[in-house]
């Protein structure tokens, strides 16, 4: 499992976008599959923390994970810092500043959808750990697809995953 909040994950994860390396180097000693290669056809753990109450939205594509994801993790970002964030009326977007709202107008662009509520719509709210099977890792993207034991596939977000060891 994790060894850091909610809170600190958002902030690693918002990282990977806004800042050359993680604060405090910790996301490195972590072997999520953001940081070790994961390929398809393995079995990965999903790594929300329940007692954390941290959460991750797996989604019908890609780019609707990556937005909803990121768009996640800046309002709990926020959160831990007790800074309320001002929400767009039109988007329902956290608004944030420089380099992270150019990031968010791409990722919402890339996405499809006009508002985060829209993007939210296909996506499912992912609150306890699983295990699944990796499908596509597409080299330089954040998310992989991947099938849960129900055989439900959805994209997610790699640093959200473990490689899993052997039963």
């Amino acid at each position: 499992m994790r060894a850091w909040t909610a809170g600190a994950a958002a902030i690693v994860f918002l990282s990977a976008f806004l800042l050359p390396t993680p604060p405090g180097g910790q996301a490195q000693d972590i072997p999520t599959c953001g940081k070790v290669v994961c390929p398809a056809g393995v079995a990965v753990q999903t790594t929300p923390d329940p007692s954390e109450k941290d959460y991750y939205f797996a989604c019908q594509t890609a780019a609707q994970s990556a937005y909803v994801n990121f768009a996640e993790a800046a309002i709990s970002t926020s959160a831990m810092a007790f800074k309320p964030l001002t929400m767009s009326p039109t988007t329902g977007d956290p608004v944030l500043e420089g380099k992270g709202q150019t990031h968010l107008n791409e990722l919402r662009s890339r996405s499809g959808a006009k508002t985060l509520q829209e993007a939210m719509s296909h996506c499912t709210k992912k609150t306890q750990p699983e295990r699944v099977t990796v499908l596509q890792n597409p080299a330089g993207s954040g998310q992989f697809f991947v099938r849960d034991a129900s055989g439900a596939q959805a994209w997610m977000p790699k640093s959200y995953a473990e490689p899993a060891k052997a039963k």
